[in-house]
């Protein structure tokens, strides 16, 4: 018997079958890509074919489209699509040579970069890229020397404009905080969530032990963001990467940033009604103690997701947008693929 978090991602599902043919973007974040991530993870779950031939339908469309004049962006652009096809390559969704498909596009991605760790400037916006690379590595027994040379290079080369960046102005862009929920747009954690997942592959790991050691010890202990979400954010990151590389300097203050959550303030105060989607909603905070297995430390997790998951569920605003289709978005960034894709995982991580 269905729940009620089963009938809002049926409901979800269907508003975004509905409105599949509105989505004209190839992207990860805003685009088919992202919605061919959910659907392929639910039909996994469900054991649905439909949901797979709606996937597999998709994919062939991006294939045939992409091209290098979909430029560099990570939303919306080639590395956030290959970072999605990484994915489900990865997972074992599809089954493709990605080596030999994104040949051209990696070309032309080494060049941008290259171009743009010339230009510390552009430091920012590399993080994105940079966790493309580290998807792209996890299955190397899979991949062709040259292409896993080709990534790695890049891999190094990011990191060493990251840290030359980040040393120059004392990791002042990475540690600011927003002031809002962000997953896209609060750099800190972002970072510190990739230099955990580079660690675990045992690559580079003497410049990375530099870096948590002389760069993120330093300000870290001196890190208290002003809103709550945004320490849960950071808490999440660190978690992670604590589990791969512990740093024993950091425990009491992640002690003193965890005792000082509160819930109310989160969902009463810093969480308005309709902030529902990924990006700045209640659903990526579910997105992020899904994702991250590290957030099972915390002693209010499993309260969290609770609270989180019941104020998705009971949203006015959500049925609104499903029931009456007032709203098409249908993305994963602020549509309701990601808001489904929220649940989804919470419902996979609890059974």
């Amino acid at each position: 018997m269905k729940n009620e978090t089963d009938k809002i991602i049926d409901l979800l599902t269907k508003h975004i079958c509905h409105n599949l043919l509105e989505i004209k973007s190839i992207g990860l974040f805003n685009g088919k890509m992202g919605v061919c991530q959910y659907l392929f993870i639910l039909a996994r779950y469900t054991k649905e074919k439909k949901y797979q031939v709606l996937a597999e339908s998709l994919i062939d469309d991006i294939c045939r489209t992409l091209s290098i004049s979909d430029g560099i962006s990570f939303v919306n652009g080639l590395p956030g699509v290959l970072f999605g096809l990484s994915n489900l390559v990865n997972d074992n969704y599809i089954q493709t040579d990605l080596d030999d498909f994104s040949k051209e596009i990696d070309d032309y991605i080494f060049r941008v970069t290259i171009q743009d760790t010339n230009n510390l400037e552009n430091s920012p916006q590399l993080l994105w890229r940079l966790l493309y690379h580290t998807r792209r590595i996890e299955k190397e027994n899979s991949m062709k020397k040259e292409s896993m040379q080709f990534n790695k290079a890049l891999i190094i080369n990011i990191i060493n404009t990251l840290d030359t960046f980040n040393y120059n102005n004392g990791y002042s862009v990475f540690k600011e905080e927003t002031p809002y929920f962000s997953i896209t747009e609060y750099k800190l954690p972002l970072y510190l969530y990739i230099l955990a997942e580079l660690y675990k592959l045992n690559f580079y790991k003497d410049k990375l032990d530099r870096i948590i050691e002389y760069g993120i010890t330093p300000i870290f202990n001196g890190l208290f963001p002003i809103l709550q979400i945004n320490r849960i954010s950071l808490l999440s990151a660190i978690y992670h990467l604590f589990s791969v590389r512990p740093v024993f300097a950091w425990k009491r203050h992640i002690e003193i940033l965890e005792d000082s959550i509160d819930l109310d303030i989160i969902f009463n105060e810093e969480f308005k009604a309709k902030s529902l989607n990924l990006n700045n909603g209640v659903s990526g905070l579910l997105f992020v103690l899904c994702i991250i297995p590290e957030t099972k430390l915390f002693k209010f997790r499993d309260k969290l997701c609770q609270i989180a998951v019941k104020r998705i569920e009971k949203s006015l605003y959500l049925q609104e947008i499903i029931l009456d289709n007032h709203n098409s978005d249908i993305s994963f960034l602020s549509g309701s693929c990601g808001i489904a894709l929220s649940l989804l995982l919470y419902k996979m991580s609890t059974n």
